[in-house]
């Protein structure tokens, strides 16, 4: 009696379950990458292993976000705002240390997709965190306003990723040091 003699009907299906699909519902969405980036962004609100909680607090944010008047005449939906906030503050280059003959430079190298949106969405969490030290309303109303900003073009994100990428500029003389 192995695996193979198994009813299939008693073996379990372990699909990903995506959290937000039940809102995509509501909000009749079907954007490409706005999942991935909510999901991305519940798994860097975490705190402990409470997820649930985290999708919940993602939730009353992204019901918080305010399109701009372009958007709402077009339909936007929420999840276009997040995908637009964060493409805002996708930085492109990335510095590395490169030891070459004894000194270190830093090196400006091109980042995967993945690595841009995971650093964009660290850094809106980044900024909710200190708006939310310095401030007394909750932690969802920060990151509504962190992300309102970054789909603006300014705030704590999108400095952030102007600063790398002067970094990234002014060691361009070391590009040719890369070699990976």
């Amino acid at each position: 009696m192995g695996v193979l003699n198994q009813d299939p009907n008693m073996v379990q299906n372990k699909k990903k379950i995506n959290p937000f699909s039940n809102l995509n519902d509501l909000l009749q969405t079907n954007t490409g990458y706005g999942h991935l980036y909510a999901d991305k962004l519940a798994n860097l609100i975490m705190m402990n292993g409470l997820k649930p909680k985290a999708v919940a607090t993602v939730i009353r944010c992204l019901a918080q976000l305010k399109p701009s008047k372009y958007d709402k005449d077009r339909g936007a939906t929420k999840f276009e705002i997040l995908e637009n906030a964060v493409s805002n503050v996708m930085p492109y280059v990335q510095v590395r240390k490169a030891k070459v003959r004894g000194t270190s430079h830093l090196v400006p190298c091109p980042m995967s997709h993945t690595q841009m949106y995971t650093k964009a969405i660290r850094w809106l969490v980044d900024g909710a965190r200190m708006m939310k030290k310095n401030s007394k309303s909750n932690f969802d109303t920060c990151l509504a306003s962190v992300i309102n900003d970054a789909y603006a073009d300014q705030g704590y994100a999108k400095a952030k990723r102007d600063e790398l990428h002067k970094l990234a500029e002014a060691n361009r003389s070391s590009a040719y040091y890369r070699w990976w």
